[in-house]
């Protein structure tokens, strides 16, 4: 489970630095809307304990976070409209990443209905935010 909370916090993450760059228009309104709920997602993932214990420092979480710390380095050597591109593009292959991951692994592994229930809405938004993230590029 703290796959899920290292996913929300490296959006947040990304869309810090997304604002930071001044993007501009529905890429800005893109990034808000992610920022906003993967913070909201964070927040309610961290009520029912999720994204602690054991597994909260285990080598997949770590690669996971190397690897959301390593696109966040790579979008930030960009600036103007490449990275605008950059930040969509990346923003429409980790989410379809995580949709995977949610269907193939967290979702079917869930046990407790809280939980599942948590990981179900989760994919819902994670599903919606890569359908936007779509739109956006075909719009560029």
């Amino acid at each position: 489970m703290a796959l899920v909370a290292v996913v929300d916090q490296h959006e947040i993450a990304a869309a810090e630095q997304a604002r930071s760059k001044q993007v501009g228009g529905a890429v800005l309104d893109y990034a808000n809307m992610l920022h906003r709920e993967h913070s909201n997602n964070l927040q309610a993932g961290q009520a029912l304990r999720i994204g602690g214990g054991p597994e909260a420092n285990s080598p997949e979480v770590e690669a996971m976070k190397s690897k959301g710390r390593a696109e966040v380095a790579t979008l930030d050597a960009k600036s103007g409209a490449d990275y605008q591109k950059a930040y969509v593009d990346a923003m429409v292959k980790g989410h379809a990443e995580v949709v995977q991951l949610l269907d193939t692994k967290l979702i079917p592994a869930a046990k407790d209905e809280q939980v599942r229930n948590f990981l179900t809405n989760t994919r819902d938004h994670v599903a919606m935010h890569l359908e936007r993230g779509e739109a956006l590029q075909r719009g560029q």
